[in-house]
């Protein structure tokens, strides 16, 4: 994993939290792209590592936004039910489905990876309980 990187997240993230960065075509344009999202890669999941005390308004939503160094996460991953293995490099595919309310549909349909991205296997694979009955395995990976 990559050196820690600093940027900015809500001022409700704790140490610990988890996300991926998310960003509007207006965001290019303001004077904190660079120290808020410009340097974080956005199909790489992030973890805050330590909180500032330096506080800005974003200018986009006024949302009161907090300075902090973050480094790469891991992140959960739905795939097609098939033999992985701990160590593997899959390219990243997403799961076509239209349940909103399944409690995977995030893991499953709505990652923020590019398709085809490389992920390694970082777990043991284990199977979802898909509600469509589709054959699917859940395991945490890392950008490789």
């Amino acid at each position: 994993m990559a050196e820690g990187k600093v940027t900015m997240v809500s001022s409700g993230a704790r140490e610990g939290y988890t996300f991926f960065p998310m960003d509007n075509a207006q965001c290019s344009g303001c004077v904190y792209y660079g120290i808020c999202i410009g340097g974080l890669e956005r199909s790489q999941a992030y973890q805050v590592k330590t909180i500032r005390s330096v506080h800005h308004a974003c200018p986009l939503d006024q949302e009161d936004m907090t300075v902090a160094e973050v480094s790469e996460a891991s992140f959960i991953a739905i795939f097609d039910k098939k033999m992985i293995v701990k160590g593997q490099l899959l390219p990243y595919k997403r799961q076509v489905c239209s349940n909103l309310a399944c409690p995977n549909y995030f893991y499953c349909a709505a990652l923020p990876v590019q398709e085809g991205k490389k992920l390694r296997v970082l777990e043991k694979p284990s199977d979802v309980n898909c509600p469509l009955g589709r054959k699917l395995m859940v395991t945490k990976v890392q950008l490789a």
